[in-house]
């Protein structure tokens, strides 16, 4: 199965987290290749604040067949270089669903943080019926950050949505030869 990686493309339902420059959207502060560090990103000022990014919804190529989880892939480091602390989580939003990854505590600085492959960060069932991922509600998934705790701001200059899935027209027929979990 493929990890997807779709780009924000527009500003989630929640934004707490201040962006820098200021008056910029969400989505574009955090949407470079390459992260360009403190130049421009997300920060989170308050324990509990939480922003979202909505993903790309047009990029699948090829018919989905099914979607194995949702992830995030987020840049973060506080800002306190000497004494300081801080930790956050990853979340993804589906509906009135949310799914919150465990906390993760972060450096001063930027470290990237891939939720495909580190333990409790993926959202394997959709948050908002307990089911496994329709591919429409993949899709439609909002991906963000909550803020734990810190005693500075914690900056975020870089977020992807992660979405493992599996090619192919539902139900169609398969070989013998057919990998299993491709049938």
């Amino acid at each position: 199965m493929p990890l997807e990686t779709l780009l924000p493309v527009a500003d989630g339902d929640v934004m707490q987290w201040v962006a820098n420059p200021v008056g910029a959207g969400y989505s574009a502060v955090v949407d470079f290749d390459v992260a360009d560090e403190d130049a421009s990103y997300l920060e989170g000022q308050a324990d509990g604040q939480v922003f979202t990014v909505k993903a790309q919804t047009g990029y699948f190529t090829h018919p989905v067949r099914r979607v194995g989880y949702v992830a995030v892939f987020a840049r973060v480091r506080r800002r306190v270089v000497g004494g300081g602390f801080g930790s956050f989580a990853a979340r993804v939003h589906s509906g009135a669903g949310i799914f919150q990854g465990p906390t993760q505590v972060v450096t001063t600085a930027f470290v990237d943080y891939d939720g495909s492959v580190l333990d409790g960060w993926l959202c394997e069932t959709d948050p908002a019926t307990g089911q496994p991922w329709t591919v429409d509600a993949a899709i439609q998934a909002q991906v963000g950050l909550v803020r734990v705790a810190a005693n500075a701001g914690m900056r975020c200059t870089k977020i992807r949505k992660l979405m493992m899935v599996v090619y192919g027209q539902a139900g169609a027929v398969r070989g013998p030869d057919t990998p299993r979990w491709w049938r």
